[in-house]
């Protein structure tokens, strides 16, 4: 059976998350859970909330960290050496000594540069209670491909974490939720990968971190749950987009009977989900809308 929040409850948006992990050389492919005082909390967690055990990640102490700051130090030198000497033959040389892309800058490089713990909670703390099937290093896999997969679900009340059979997203259970009004602020994480992660942060000043693998959805998300951005009925679309809507459902072909989501972005422009097959992950056509129903582009803070 397909899940659906509580009745009552508008749906404002679901996509895959799991943990964050660390990119910055120091913490790069890891993650780690810790207390106020830095200390590593895994042992706390498997006992306390029967979570699986998987490696532990120790913070370097401060020698070990120098001398690996002295590294990379040395090693930032290459590219542009390399690219130096590649560029000898002018400006048409191949390469061009274009260093790769990595992630932006860190403003907060104790929890992202030295250390990166997607869990920041004291003992009884509300981010302890989030699934550990969150966590990819835990989850159970069968040939490398993992056999759970989970999705961050906001509605107008609550969030939830609801998890599944990769292959079966229609069948998925609850395995966390809380009210929206725990959770006072969620952001996003610049200091990333190829996309951003997002940052939720309860009453209580735990927080854990998350990444959606898609831009566009960590914003989406982080609007969702800070009520900046919220879904809508048809009704309260304009003429204007109605047409439009109209107009971009039948140039795509698109299934009449299949749910339509639209969403008022902080923007004020209203960007509609027409879906073309009735699984969730399958194609959709989406359109972002000025009030008078022409097609525009999100604003940098919509998406």
């Amino acid at each position: 059976m397909t899940w659906q929040p509580a009745p009552g409850e508008v749906l404002q948006i679901r996509w895959p998350i799991e943990f964050a992990t660390g990119v910055s050389r120091l913490v790069e492919g890891r993650r780690s859970f810790r207390d106020t005082d830095r200390r590593d909390i895994e042992a706390e967690l498997q006992a306390d909330e029967a979570w699986p055990a998987r490696p532990e990640f120790a913070v370097l102490d401060a020698s070990e960290q120098r001398e690996q700051r002295a590294v990379n130090g040395m090693l930032r030198w290459v590219p542009a050496v390399v690219g130096a000497i590649v560029n000898l033959g002018g400006p048409s040389g191949v390469g061009g000594g274009r260093e790769p892309h990595g992630p932006r800058e860190s403003q907060d490089p104790e929890n992202e540069v030295e250390d990166f713990p997607v869990m920041w909670a004291e003992r009884g703390a509300l981010a302890r209670n989030v699934p550990w099937e969150l966590d990819p290093d835990r989850v159970p896999r069968r040939a490398g491909v993992a056999l759970l997969a989970t999705d961050l679900a906001v509605t107008d009340r609550s969030v939830y974490v609801v998890g599944y059979g990769p292959k079966s997203p229609d069948e998925a259970e609850v395995l966390w939720s809380t009210p929206r009004s725990t959770i006072t602020h969620a952001e996003v994480m610049p200091c990333s990968g190829a996309h951003p992660d997002l940052r939720l942060t309860f009453t209580d000043g735990s927080w854990i971190r998350l990444n959606a693998k898609a831009t566009s959805q960590a914003k989406l998300l982080v609007n969702a749950v800070n009520g900046a951005s919220r879904v809508i009925s048809e009704a309260d679309l304009t003429d204007g987009q109605r047409a439009q809507v109209t107009e971009t459902a039948k140039r795509f072909k698109v299934d009449a009977g299949l749910p339509r989501v639209f969403t008022r972005l902080p923007s004020g422009l209203v960007q509609a989900e027409l879906r073309r097959s009735s699984h969730r992950t399958g194609q959709s056509v989406s359109l972002c809308m000025t009030n008078d129903g022409s097609p525009a582009a999100p604003h940098p803070d919509d998406m």
